[in-house]
């Protein structure tokens, strides 16, 4: 029997309804058994073991490095500057060249510049004139009181010899009167005599002293090296005309200005810090600190100091047993005890001092802890794959570490990472930290 068009089309449509309902009859038993047995997966964190070791705490404090032995010359004398002087291989002194101070026996270190001394010299050529004149006079002086010693030596010899002869009548009164004042007169050259060597002998020294005044004179002319070092600043060049310039330390950039040549000493430096008082009060002289430019960020606890690092250590000089006035701050000072060559004069760094230190506490990372209603809290990882959430008891802290006085053991493998995503007893997996990360997290 022949089924007409319109029968086919019918057909057709109910055989088409009867496939989508039972695929989607099919599709609610497949999502029925979904629900009945979800799957759990676990959380993916990072861990690392709570360890036993050293910690410190620190301050943190910033301030500007000066050379401990820095000298801000200038010339004592007006005048024309004819004389700059030249390193070995030729080249005129500039900033960054070295520098050689006094050595032993010798009051002068290297002369760096000078100005004109022509003048100078000229007055100390007469006035070396009349020391060497004066000192003619002394030569004559001596002799003239050698020969008022002689004449006076023989007239006392006489006037003894005519004594006895008088006592025994042997000579008239008159002759003996005669013999006496000559003895007198002869008295009175010497001590005449002596007073002119002494006169002669103070103006000998009067002309040495104006001698060394003439000689300080041409040494003012010039800019000696004070000690051996580095030129930070070189403010003059040959030709310029300077005065005198009187420093003003108010302010450092116009002292560096005013300076003729500035010299330091890199091998030590001092660091001037203003700490507010709750923290100044726990500085002590004698506590180490770590150095670093202040656009480093470092962990004071894992950075190796070594040969060209950036890094410098210190140690507290001095800390002022007030409060400044101005800041409400107490003023801390460092001094360098290692690799001053990575720091430069006028550079501003940060730097941490350490106040508190234990040889064997439980550290734990930093990241590790979570607070909350200023509670501290430690995921711990379980042998089961499961986390507990443990309260902890915090001791000191350093930048990256805490010390963890309570709560858990040594070696308890504790959350850094994912430590957020957690709930007590929730599923982890630990994810491999490389070693070099591992080590840094641990520290």
């Amino acid at each position: 029997m022949k089924l007409s068009r319109n029968s086919k089309t019918i057909l057709f449509i109910g055989l088409l309804c009867a496939t989508i309902a039972a695929a989607t009859v099919l599709n609610k038993n497949n999502e029925t058994k979904d629900i009945a047995q979800p799957s759990r997966k676990n959380i993916r964190v990072t861990a690392v073991s709570a360890t036993r070791g050293k910690i410190r705490s620190w301050v943190f404090g910033e301030g500007t490095v000066r050379a401990v032995r820095r000298e801000l010359l200038t010339f004592e004398q007006a005048g024309k500057v004819v004389f700059i002087a030249k390193e070995k291989d030729g080249r005129i002194l500039r900033e960054g060249a070295q520098v050689m101070g006094p050595v032993e026996g010798q009051r002068l270190g290297q002369l760096l510049a000078r100005v004109d001394k022509r003048d100078n010299e000229e007055t100390y050529i007469a006035k070396e004139a009349e020391l060497f004149e004066a000192r003619q006079d002394v030569s004559t002086a001596e002799h003239v009181v050698e020969q008022a010693q002689t004449d006076l030596n023989l007239a006392e010899a006489n006037y003894l010899r005519m004594q006895s002869l008088y006592k025994i009548k042997a000579i008239s009164a008159q002759k003996f009167q005669q013999q006496e004042a000559q003895k007198s007169n002869a008295q009175a050259q010497y001590k005449t005599a002596l007073a002119k060597l002494t006169s002669a002998k103070s103006r000998v020294k009067a002309m040495a002293a104006t001698l060394r005044k003439a000689q300080i004179s041409i040494e003012r002319t010039g800019i000696f090296a004070p000690f051996d070092g580095v030129i930070t600043y070189m403010n003059i060049k040959k030709g310029d005309h300077v005065q005198p310039a009187s420093i003003n330390n108010m302010s450092e950039d116009n002292a560096l200005r005013a300076a003729s040549i500035v010299v330091i000493d890199p091998s030590e430096y001092e660091i001037t810090m203003d700490l507010p008082v709750y923290d100044g009060v726990n500085i002590k002289e004698g506590q180490s600190a770590v150095l670093a430019a202040s656009e480093e960020i470092i962990s004071p606890e894992t950075t190796e100091l070594e040969s060209g690092s950036n890094i410098a250590t210190a140690s507290v000089w001095a800390v002022t047993p007030a409060v400044t006035p101005e800041g409400r701050t107490i003023k801390v000072k460092l001094r360098t005890t290692s690799n001053p060559e990575a720091l430069r004069d006028g550079l501003y760094i940060n730097g941490w001092i350490a106040i508190t230190e234990k040889e064997d506490a439980l550290i734990a990372p930093r990241n590790s802890v979570i607070f909350r209603d200023n509670h501290a809290f430690v995921f711990v990882v379980n042998k089961d794959g499961s986390v507990s959430k443990r309260a902890v008891t915090i001791g000191i802290h350093s930048l990256t570490r805490y010390e963890i006085t309570s709560g858990i053991t040594s070696d308890e493998l504790i959350v850094t990472n994912g430590k957020h995503l957690l709930v007590d007893g929730s599923l982890v997996e630990v994810i491999p930290v490389p070693h070099t990360l591992a080590a840094s997290k641990a520290e």
